[in-house]
């Protein structure tokens, strides 16, 4: 009716430039929807505000991995011992420096440390292939890396590479109890996380302190993180949620645990040590999170989740609260805890001193109900992509509300819902959400040209038989081409997650009318087709492991010779598998 009347008044601007809201509509979706002014501090870095708080709690304990415990004053000594030399070596506001470590109590000193003196970290991934962590590095322009010994550094590396182990190694003294001065302001860059990119290269997001320190204000107000409470440190190093993991818990004086390699992958003994270690808040992603919720659990209050689309809930003693968020807008965006009787798994509402908008095309506002894109405003915006200003001016555009400030475009189809919170739909873009990592698909598609025998190369997200989304690679060849063989050299370039679960041989691709690529005429991965010549299970564990495979991947019919991972297999579902092996008495170890 709206949109009526302003035709009828305007009969000669452009519908597109006419709004389907009247102006008090559109207020309360513009203004009030968005009002969730919280006071943080200003002129503090995060590291000052974590040495606020060892004068509170020194002795208080601070970081916990496999039975060793450092309090806040030890961790803040060793931190403060490795900055010192960090300074030495010239590190300073705005400098970026590399920190490839395991889970251990070193990574918890080192990121400390680069912050203490002034620099900024870039975390990665010791599992990363080479050439990608060559490229981070490169990139980063990081004169040194802080790691560990038994962590590969890769050939190359004109840097210095500093081993933590040895330089934490030694008990504490006086003299590292005094805090260095770096000179780092809240508007200096407190990490560099890297994530996928179109180009064929992943690409760097710079992160100021204060957008930092508003997260941890708003984490620890939202959830009321005491000194009592327990928290669990397990997503990827790489990952930004790892971010969100330590920095909250530790300006409120919590307690982190540092989860082993060996228990992550193994959502019984995961629940056991939350259990035995009294964890009352934690993130896990959000498949992981869906098996963990078949557990009982004694011990937890909250369990956040996010990184992917959540399907499912079970109702527990503990609150859930799902969470979404770009790695561009400091980790987490929106918020909202979820009634498991309710039916909607929304993606809640803004967090503090945050806006968000639902657009149009023309950046018209959306009303409730409509679908249109996510775009982020507010104090959570990261600077940009480093060396890569071009992106930057293309994603982070001006903010059609608040003249002078910036938003950031998410490239994610959303809608209001009638009370403010808002429903994730998907993608409008080639970016696509696999496991809870954000995925330019044209980055693959430009790794997988380049193997050898491959002409073209598209990859889509598909669905797989358990509802996930999966990435299945299309290419053309003159010869026939070995989809085991393409994975296994695309994984020496790429990440584990970006890697194609299903493959499709074609003559050629389908195109469009005007010469574009249509993916929507490209034909379904045959799980059939993927699977070996078939083998009858012979003994009792053989048909269990066959009925798990069958249940876990979605295929009718598994023989022992086939290929887990060929058939779409992956750490998630290797997960679920385990899982369901220790349900009948069987103990599967994922390395």
């Amino acid at each position: 009716l709206n949109l009526l009347e302003a035709v009828a008044q305007n009969p000669n601007v452009p519908l597109s430039d006419l709004s389907l809201l009247n102006e008090a509509e559109k207020r309360r979706i513009v203004e009030v929807w968005n009002e969730t002014e919280l006071e943080v501090p200003a002129d503090k870095t995060i590291h000052e505000l974590f040495e606020a708080q060892v004068n509170r709690t020194p002795d208080h304990g601070a970081a916990v991995y496999n039975g060793r415990r450092w309090t806040y004053r030890e961790l803040n000594a060793r931190a403060n011992r490795l900055a010192r030399l960090l300074i030495e070596k010239g590190a300073r506001p705005e400098q970026r420096i590399g920190i490839m470590l395991k889970p251990s109590l070193d990574m918890a000193s080192g990121v400390l440390a680069v912050l203490k003196a002034g620099a900024a970290y870039v975390p990665i991934d010791p599992g990363y292939p080479e050439q990608r962590i060559k490229y981070v590095l490169e990139d980063s322009g990081a004169e040194l890396l802080l790691t560990q010994t038994g962590v590969a550094v890769p050939d190359g590396f004109c840097g210095e590479a500093i081993l933590l182990d040895s330089v934490l190694s030694g008990d504490v003294s006086p003299a590292d109890d005094v805090n260095p001065q770096s000179g780092a302001e809240p508007h200096n860059l407190a990490y560099l996380i890297y994530t996928s990119g179109t180009t064929g290269q992943p690409k760097g997001v710079m992160v100021e302190h204060q957008s930092l320190v508003n997260l941890c204000y708003w984490h620890n107000d939202a959830f009321n993180v005491t000194e009592h409470d327990k928290s669990a440190k397990y997503a990827g190093f790489g990952f930004d949620a790892s971010v969100w993991e330590m920095f909250p818990y530790w300006i409120a004086g919590a307690e982190l645990h540092i989860i082993d390699e060996a228990i992550r992958k193994d959502i019984v003994r995961l629940n056991r040590y939350f259990e035995e270690h009294g964890i009352t808040i934690t993130f896990l992603p959000t498949q992981l999170c869906e098996q963990f919720m078949e557990l009982d659990n004694r011990s937890l209050r909250v369990l956040l989740t996010g990184g992917d689309r959540l399907k499912r809930v079970e109702k527990r003693g503990y609150s859930l609260v799902n969470n979404y968020g770009p790695t561009e807008n400091t980790v987490v965006a929106t918020s909202g805890a979820i009634d498991p009787d309710e039916g909607m798994l929304s993606i809640g509402k803004p967090i503090a001193n945050t806006r968000v908008y639902v657009l149009g095309e023309h950046n018209q506002v959306q009303p409730a109900g409509v679908t249109g894109e996510l775009c982020i405003a507010g104090r959570g915006l990261a600077r940009g992509y480093l060396n890569k200003p071009e992106e930057t001016e293309k994603r982070f555009t001006e903010d059609p509300f608040a003249p002078g400030e910036r938003m950031y475009r998410t490239g994610d189809a959303v809608r209001w819902l009638p009370d403010g919170r808002i429903e994730y739909i998907g993608r409008i873009d080639q970016q696509v959400n696999i496991r809870g990592f954000r995925i330019e698909l044209s980055e693959i598609e430009v790794q997988l040209a380049k193997l050898p025998g491959v002409q073209e190369a598209v990859v889509t997200d598909i669905e797989d038989a358990s509802g996930n989304k999966a990435l299945c690679g299309y290419v053309t060849s003159a010869e026939r081409l070995d989809t085991e063989s393409l994975a296994g050299q695309v994984a020496k370039t790429l990440p584990d997650y970006m890697v194609p679960a299903y493959w499709v041989q074609l003559d050629e691709l389908p195109m469009t009318a005007n010469g574009k690529v249509d993916k929507r005429a490209l034909p379904q991965p045959d799980l059939k087709a993927q699977t070996a010549e078939y083998k009858a299970p012979r003994t009792d564990i053989e048909q269990l492991l066959a009925d798990i495979w069958q249940e876990v991947l979605g295929i009718g019919r598994i023989g022992i010779s086939d290929n887990f991972f060929a058939l779409g297999g992956d750490s998630i579902k290797g997960i679920q598998m385990a899982s369901r092996l220790q349900q009948h008495g069987w103990k599967l170890e994922m390395k």
